[in-house]
């Protein structure tokens, strides 16, 4: 047990489990991220507050135009988010160049919501973090433990086409740049997301009742209990995953 707990204190932090969900584009990372506000968590879209940092007036996007130029703005002056991603998935720098200038203002903003979020829930339930980049932006040592959202290529492939309205080739071009989910032998969990949305379902509710579990038995004064996992690394010992889409992590094919 942790130095710093004595038996029987409860740490005022324990009672709320910050939970991080990430995947590749279009592996249904917002789908499973509704699924756990529908049990009562407090959900945060990384990419909501990259929006709200680059609206017009904030000085992220006056960042991001000196950047990569005028011609990312709509007619309104808003931020012209397809064109952007053009030029992203276009220029192998893009990505960084972009990052550089917004990691740092996420990563200030996303702190407070999870911070404000805690104080909504009375230090009781779970915080969800939603964001794609959350190992490579470091986000993950904001939470506890991470699940990966993923499907197959041709999965990811067919919502792109249907949900942005994107060609065959455009779909399989963002795909094909983003490459295989490096944050998956960290993960503690990896959802696959081909199946039917009851089978996803009570995949999300295997995966909170084990949440809530732990949660609840920290949470309790006077149980000696392990210090909870931190900074979003798996598990060390195995994690259930009896349903075949919720795999542990060291378990899982890297198939795609």
């Amino acid at each position: 047990m942790a130095a710093n707990r004595q038996k029987g204190k409860r740490d005022p932090g324990a009672c709320v489990f910050v939970l991080g969900i990430t995947g590749p584009i279009a592996s249904g990372k917002s789908t499973v991220a509704r699924m756990f506000a529908e049990r009562g968590a407090v959900v945060l879209d990384a990419d909501e507050v990259g929006r709200q940092a680059v609206q017009p007036g904030e000085p992220g996007l006056g960042e991001v135009i000196a950047e990569f130029g005028p011609g990312i703005l709509q007619a309104d002056g808003e931020l012209d988010r397809e064109a952007l991603a053009r030029r992203i998935f276009r220029e192998p720098d893009a990505r960084r160049r972009l990052n550089a200038i917004l990691h740092p203002r996420m990563t200030r903003r996303l702190a407070a919501e999870i911070s404000a979020a805690r104080e909504r829930l009375k230090e009781q339930g779970v915080v969800v973090l939603e964001a794609a980049v959350l190992f490579e932006a470091g986000w993950n040592r904001q939470v506890e433990g991470v699940l990966l959202v993923d499907a197959k290529q041709s999965t990811r492939a067919a919502r792109l086409i249907e949900r942005n309205g994107l060609s065959r080739a455009e779909a399989w071009a963002r795909i094909r740049g983003q490459g295989a989910p490096a944050s998956r032998p960290q993960a503690r969990w990896v959802l696959w997301t081909d199946a039917a949305l009851p089978e996803i379902r009570r995949q999300v509710e295997k995966i909170w009742q084990e949440i809530e579990t732990e949660r609840r038995a920290r949470c309790s004064p006077g149980l000696d209990m392990p210090p909870a996992r931190r900074r979003g690394n798996r598990s060390s010992e195995p994690v259930p995953g009896e349903c075949s889409g919720v795999r542990n992590a060291q378990n899982q094919s890297s198939s795609s």
